[in-house]
């Protein structure tokens, strides 16, 4: 499933970063990495320092393209209309459960990929009911992989009982700035969060 040679990886937003970051950490492909945005500091969380380099250099070096699919830049989206014009095998990867036909024409006219990886099964079923013209694939998610192993091994070790609780949510404020009919916040998701924990005796 992984494509031989070297991958130019382009991104943005969090989510697909730690994605692809845990990608080219575990499986050790050959790659350069045009990276912004919260992107640059995970990488070098993860992996150590890179060398800037444009979408444009990542794509000329490499021999496919594996993005990201954030929409709070065009940065991806324009990735893949690069690697397309350039005839470059494109992979972008969905990192969520929700928006999946917006995250390739929120920026313009839409363009897919060559291929969409999904990390479980319900986003598989998600995606190809929403782009049934797409090639859509189930890629297992490494960055849970690698959530997993980490948590086993910290289970090895003596805690003190207490309650941990896990929030995810998506950069709301952000998305609010191009799509008009959402009208909540960050802030108000999360503090929709907090009292239903109350109602569960959490806090």
């Amino acid at each position: 499933m992984i494509r031989k040679g070297k991958v130019a990886i382009v991104s943005h937003d969090a989510g697909g970063a730690e994605i692809l970051s845990s990608f080219v950490k575990r499986y050790q492909v050959p790659y350069e990495a045009s990276l912004k945005g919260p992107a640059n500091e995970i990488f070098q969380r993860k992996i150590g320092p890179l060398k800037e380099i444009s979408e444009y250099q990542a794509i000329n070096n490499c021999d496919w393209v594996l993005t990201g699919t954030g929409w709070s830049t065009s940065f991806e989206y324009d990735a893949i209309k690069i690697a397309k014009e350039k005839d470059k095998y494109v992979v972008s990867f969905i990192d969520h459960w929700v928006n999946f036909r917006e995250r390739f024409n929120w920026h313009g006219p839409e363009i897919l990929p060559n291929e969409i990886w999904v990390g479980d099964e319900d986003a598989l079923e998600i995606a190809s009911d929403v782009l049934p013209e797409a090639i859509v694939k189930l890629f297992p998610n490494p960055f849970r992989q690698d959530c997993i192993e980490l948590r086993d091994e910290s289970s090895n070790f003596s805690q003190p009982e207490k309650k941990k609780v896990l929030f995810v949510s998506s950069n709301i404020d952000g998305i609010r700035q191009n799509q008009n009919d959402i009208k909540f916040s960050d802030r108000e998701i999360l503090n929709k969060f907090l009292s239903q924990l109350e109602k569960l005796n959490f806090l």
